[in-house]
């Protein structure tokens, strides 16, 4: 079986990957050790360096010993989202040896990804994969033209089309169709203008004409047989030519992004593709919910981290740093980052990314499996940049009840401060609960409190270990020791009570004949003295102080004479 260009540009988000037959892996050296230092250094001021770290470190993890991604559940290298993961590790920065891994290992297998060669094609080429590929060797600085032994400049410029109303579009050469799209369009705009090709300014040409007026990029060209090939040609509503793609806008914006930046762009091209990064980039923001999320495009419109973490990733290189900031944040709160007392599915995950709420819940609750991991490679490979926008801890700070909590009743733990969409645990003892931290930084927790009267510490810690702590006064069983000025007083006298072993400031209550008499608190030394006036009824009666909780009291009786 053949893999199309738009199974090589990595969109295939949600479902497995299709079955391909693996090449003999080439010998290339392991992935380096991270740098922490040099990660750091792409992160922007106010920014927690943390979750695209420990995200780039996982992905990295991921590799083979020949710097490729295997689909263990299908039995095959994934040259296209081992690209993938070449560009967002580069991204991420601090992973320069594993960039240079998946460089290299592409490098060994580039006909094997490009061309039909393993299917006894050796004829067809991919658009899309070599567009992938050119942009990546350009990226790390290596010669296009003898990349693996090939060419990829002049097999890039054999699949563009020139003259008349398709100047510039690529196109597969295959027996079994042609499945290029914008994807592959804007690769192959940014490798060839990377390498200086005289068919670059046509490629970027044709690839803002896949630009609709609302801003948006479609993700499937025109028919090769229509009149007109740009999106705004009387394209209907209903046809696939002209629905607006969020991830197809974000990748194609991200290229124009890189397009921009090289040197020697014609001036009027230049102004062009900074509009369409402009309109781009605020379509997107259209897009954004107030949480940060985005949805996909067809079969993707539900908030997911790939369509997210890549449009987080254009707010960040254009500037929109409060919508990058937001993205990243619904992001990191699906990134698996696990407290060590609050222990999951997830916790030899380190950095992973979950597609949705879904599978984060299901990784939480059992792991990973064979035939899952693919999708988290995918969300990771997609969204892993954005995560260098993820907003810092502000001033972390956890706070209990201000009363006291009766014994073996739970208590509700604030903790405020906290970096938005970090994993955090609430810990008392052995007892430990784990929360994700919301947009503002704020989560909250009910604890069980121990049994007895004690101060009881609760500390709040994430994946780099406690950030914050706080006590919690809980109050047990207690009798109190009740003791009356007299043990007689006349009608409508005044007795005096003085109750001790209370907590405190606790809240009492002195009841007499069934009546509450007095509402008040104990001293700082756990003491309470009030006086009341005993009425006129005769006989032999009860005091009763009621403490802050049942169980927490006492008494004592005195009569009242004529």
């Amino acid at each position: 079986m053949a893999l199309s260009s738009a199974t090589l540009t990595g969109l295939a988000l949600a479902g497995p990957a299709p079955a391909a037959l693996a090449a003999p892996a080439a010998a290339v050296s392991a992935p380096a050790a991270t740098s922490a230092g040099s990660a750091a250094s792409l992160v922007p001021d106010g920014a927690d360096p943390r979750p695209v770290l420990v995200g780039a470190d996982w992905l990295t993890g991921q590799l083979d010993a020949s710097g490729l991604l295997h689909n263990d559940q299908y039995d095959f290298a994934d040259y296209g989202l081992t690209a993938d993961a070449g560009f967002a590790l580069d991204a991420a920065g601090g992973h320069q040896g594993a960039v240079t891994a998946i460089t290299d290992a592409l490098a060994a297998h580039v006909d094997s990804y490009t061309t039909g060669v393993d299917f006894d094609a050796p004829d067809d080429v991919y658009a899309g994969a070599v567009a992938k590929v050119l942009s990546l060797a350009t990226s790390q600085d290596r010669d296009p033209r003898t990349f693996g032994g090939e060419d990829l400049v002049s097999r890039m410029e054999s699949v563009v089309l020139t003259g008349g109303r398709l100047n510039g579009r690529i196109k597969d050469v295959s027996a079994y169709g042609d499945y290029s799209n914008t994807i592959g369009q804007a690769f192959a705009a940014r490798g060839l203008t990377a390498a200086g090709s005289p068919l670059a300014d046509d490629a970027t040409g044709f690839l803002l004409q896949q630009q609709c007026l609302a801003g948006y990029f479609r993700l499937t060209f025109a028919a090769e047989t229509a009149a007109e090939q740009s999106c705004n040609a009387g394209v209907r509503a209903d046809d696939p030519a002209g629905q607006a793609d969020p991830d197809a806008t974000s990748l194609a914006t991200l290229q124009l992004i890189r397009i921009a930046a090289l040197p020697g762009l014609d001036p009027a091209l230049a102004t062009r593709v900074d509009d369409a990064i402009g309109a781009a980039t605020t379509w997107l923001r259209s897009r954004q919910q107030r949480n940060g999320a985005l949805g996909g495009g067809t079969a993707t419109e539900a908030a997911n981290t790939n369509s997210t973490g890549l449009a987080g990733w254009v707010f960040g290189e254009a500037g929109e740093t409060s919508a990058a900031r937001r993205a990243a944040a619904w992001v990191r709160a699906r990134q698996a980052d696990e407290p060590r007392r609050c222990p999951s599915g997830l916790t030899a995950e380190t950095g992973a990314i979950g597609y949705d709420d879904a599978s984060v819940a299901a990784g939480r609750t059992g792991a990973i499996p064979v035939e899952s991991r693919d999708q988290w490679r995918r969300a990771s490979t997609q969204a892993l940049p954005a995560l260098r926008w993820a907003p810092a801890a502000a001033a972390p700070a956890l706070r209990g009840p201000r009363d006291y909590v009766r014994a073996g009743r739970d208590a509700r733990l604030v903790a405020t401060g906290t970096a938005p969409g970090s994993r955090v645990c609430f810990v008392r003892g052995a007892k430990a609960t784990a929360r994700t931290a919301g947009s503002a930084g704020r989560a909250a927790a009910d604890l069980r409190m121990p049994w007895g009267t004690r101060e009881t510490t609760v500390s709040l810690r994430t994946g780099a270990g406690t950030i914050a702590s706080t006590t919690v006064s809980v109050l047990g069983r207690a009798r109190f020791s009740v003791e009356l000025a007299q043990r007689s007083v006349p009608r409508r006298g005044i007795q005096t009570v003085t109750a001790t072993g209370l907590a405190p400031g606790e809240s009492v209550v002195v009841r007499y004949r069934g009546e509450q008499v007095r509402r008040t608190e104990a001293d700082r030394r756990g003491r309470l003295t009030t006086r009341f006036r005993v009425g006129s009824r005769l006989g032999e009666v009860t005091v009763r102080v009621l403490g802050e909780f049942p169980h927490r009291d006492g008494a004592a009786t005195f009569t009242v004479r004529r």
